[in-house]
């Protein structure tokens, strides 16, 4: 499982986001840059990703870590110069064929939080 804060937008900055919230991020693109480990592909999109990755963490337990790295700045990410898209981006991936079954909650405090940092939520389950 993972759980990422995902900023996307054209004309994203992705220094000037690391600067304004004092956290460095797991993956940052600016557009028109080679992108992260390529010398071939070029950036469409400025790209800055807080990532938090765990196999042995409940979910909510992970989406709590990784909203409290952004909670203590007083600032709607999604209204950040060059911002154009901010989501909280949870990801379940199943490496085998086997059928699974899937529960999980975002509680109301986690909706809250949330929402004052600006993101929408994006659950992708493969």
């Amino acid at each position: 499982m993972s759980v990422s804060i995902c900023l996307r937008g054209h004309k994203l900055d992705p220094s000037y986001i690391t600067k304004k919230l004092g956290i460095q991020p797991t993956r940052a693109q600016k557009k028109g840059a080679f992108k992260s480990g390529s010398s071939k592909y070029y950036a469409k999109i400025g790209l800055w990703t807080l990532k938090l990755k765990s196999e042995s963490y409940p979910s909510s337990e992970l989406i709590d870590m990784l909203l409290e790295k952004l909670s203590m700045h007083a600032v709607k990410l999604n209204k950040i110069r060059g911002v154009e898209d901010a989501e909280l981006d949870i990801l379940f991936a199943f490496g085998d064929e086997a059928q699974h079954a899937l529960e999980f909650t975002l509680s109301n405090n986690q909706i809250i939080r949330a929402s004052r940092l600006g993101l929408s939520v994006c659950v992708t389950i493969m």
